[in-house]
């Protein structure tokens, strides 16, 4: 079943965010250089281990040192390299004989969530958590948060039950097929606990960071709280450093290139682990599951490099983003930390040699030449909305592309309309209709894609309403959760103005009447319309926003 989620203001922003500031300053002769000169006050550092014969070594990759130097110590969040220790703990238990990986997780979900909507959840296996196939979405239906800032604070272990014994998997689910969730590992987190009888952190101190002599490593905070990290940036802005509650597993990690470069080390070579974790270890890299080019282990990804294959994982919290990259073959592995979120996916494509950091890469001598005429064929404005828009101009012989109101940035031809931003990992690509004219432009960054036909301004402008007042009892008629997908909710609440709607993992937006049951959002181009039965009763609602509907059947909580 193919699903599509609402696009959204708040996850585009997101999304787009290293278009905003990663500019000329990246040139650099060391991509590492580059990335630390837009990293900010947070810094970044960066270190190489080796491996000869179980000896190992480590020198510095930035800053560039032969020796340790102070920075090594300096800690970090590691955001989802949290789950590389999750899974180990995992991996622990299955060598302790304290669970099997193929163990379903129902008889550990007894006295904690008694009551499942869907029963197929009780036959998820420990195995299906650790290698994302579950078919868990990324996050749970009811993740909305009350500050913005701080997503996971005040998600709790009763909003995690509370969940569960909602949720339903889609039809075809669990089938085996990767799906990357946060919410599994936060799961796995939780039952781990349940097992041991300990918490998380408690786990991971003993049995993990004690034993690998990780003394800068824990959960959550140091003892003298945020402020004993690195201060955190999110592109150009400061920005917070994350508290995690129910989804600690997944995320909740902090460490120093020094304490991840004894974990990569003892990773390299199991052997040289103590106790029980050099068969867990070995354990992590057997692969479970596949797609595209990639394998995944227990929480580790292997993917191929200009230089080989390597198992990896990175992160990214509000403020820090990490990399951890192991290349068996050669015997080495890449640890970087940075205190900039916007830097995890340049912090991989560095560590694997993939491309040179944004910015420094000079045009492919095999990339298509194209004159100003074949250039001025995609120029044009393309977009969703008044916000959500590309312009696309050419200026002295050279294609640019501006978002929004940010700058225009220049993308270079790489194949056939398609384009690559020298200034971050994207690509814009044209598509043409059957008359070879372009219609529309795509736009990939990460994970993302985002499609935008060619339009006018006029077309994008947004349609100006006037509210109306509602009754409060009107206005409570609509108030509960929706249900767009088992990963995407609405929760609608109400007030003296008209009504407050929160979507899974975003902020609360003000909604006001202009019609009976016809709302529009006021910070973003988007409508709400709710539908009722025959008695009256609010049933349902349908999502307008960029050209689209979405529908979402209102739930029993």
């Amino acid at each position: 079943m193919t699903r599509t989620s609402p696009p959204s203001a708040g996850w585009l922003a997101a999304g787009l965010v290293a278009l905003v500031w990663l500019t000329a300053a990246s040139l650099a002769a060391s991509p590492w250089a580059g990335l630390a000169s837009e990293a900010g006050e947070g810094g970044l550092v960066a270190i190489e281990v080796r491996s000869d014969d179980g000896a190992f070594s480590a020198r510095g990759l930035w800053p560039e040192s032969e020796q340790p130097v102070s920075q090594w110590n300096v800690r970090y969040q590691v955001g989802s390299v949290t789950k590389v220790f999750t899974a180990l703990l995992l991996a622990l238990a299955v060598v302790e004989e304290r669970v099997g990986l193929d163990d379903p997780i129902g008889p550990h979900l007894k006295g904690w969530v008694d009551e499942l909507r869907d029963p197929r959840l009780a036959d998820i296996t420990f195995a299906q958590l650790a290698a994302h196939t579950s078919g868990l979405p990324r996050l749970p239906g009811n993740f909305m948060p009350a500050d913005p800032v701080q997503p996971y604070r005040d998600y709790t272990v009763d909003d995690l039950a509370a969940f569960l014994r909602q949720a339903r998997l889609a039809e075809e689910e669990p089938s085996g097929e990767y799906r990357y969730s946060n919410l599994g590992y936060g799961l796995l987190g939780h039952l781990l606990e349940r097992i041991y009888g300990e918490s998380l952190a408690s786990l991971l101190r003993m049995k993990v960071f004690v034993p690998l002599r990780m003394s800068e490593s824990g959960l959550g905070f140091p003892s003298a709280g945020p402020e004993a990290l690195a201060p955190g940036m999110a592109g150009p802005q400061p920005a917070a450093l994350w508290e995690f509650d129910a989804l600690a597993g997944a995320g909740a990690a902090y460490s120093t290139v020094a304490d991840l470069g004894r974990f990569a080390a003892v990773c390299l070579d199991p052997a040289s682990a103590p106790g029980y974790l050099g068969p867990a270890i070995v354990s992590m890299f057997q692969p479970l599951t596949a797609f595209e080019t990639d394998e995944v282990g227990l929480a580790w990804h292997r993917s191929p490099f200009p230089g080989g294959h390597g198992w990896w994982h990175n992160g990214a919290t509000g403020g820090h983003s990490s990399i951890l990259a192991l290349f068996h073959g050669e015997r080495r592995a890449v640890v970087a930390l940075a205190g900039n979120s916007a830097l995890a996916g340049n912090l991989l494509a560095v560590a694997g040699g993939v491309h040179p950091v944004p910015g420094s890469r000079d045009r492919d001598s095999e990339a298509p030449t194209l004159s100003e005429g074949q250039l001025s064929d995609y120029a044009g404005l393309y977009g969703l909305s008044a916000d959500v828009r590309f312009d696309v101009r050419v200026n002295e012989g050279r294609l640019e592309v501006r978002y929004g109101a940010q700058d225009f940035f220049e993308v270079v031809p790489a194949g056939e309309d398609f384009f690559q931003y020298q200034v971050v990992d994207a690509a814009v690509e044209f598509v043409r209709n059957d008359a070879g004219e372009v219609t529309a432009l795509v736009l990939h960054q990460g994970e993302a894609r985002l499609e935008a036909p060619r339009t006018t301004e006029a077309a994008l402008q947004r349609t100006i309403r006037d509210p109306i007042t509602l009754e409060a009892g009107i206005l409570r008629g609509y108030v509960g959760m929706y249900e767009m997908e088992e990963e995407f909710n609405l929760r609608v609440a109400s007030d003296d103005e008209g009504l407050i709607i929160q979507a899974t993992g975003q902020p609360p937006l003000r909604a006001l009447a202009y019609e009976p049951d016809r709302f529009f959002l006021v910070e973003v181009d988007a409508e709400v319309h709710f539908s009722r039965d025959r008695s009256g009763t609010v049933t349902g609602l349908t999502l307008h926003q960029l050209g689209r509907e979405f529908s979402a059947q209102r739930i029993v909580e």
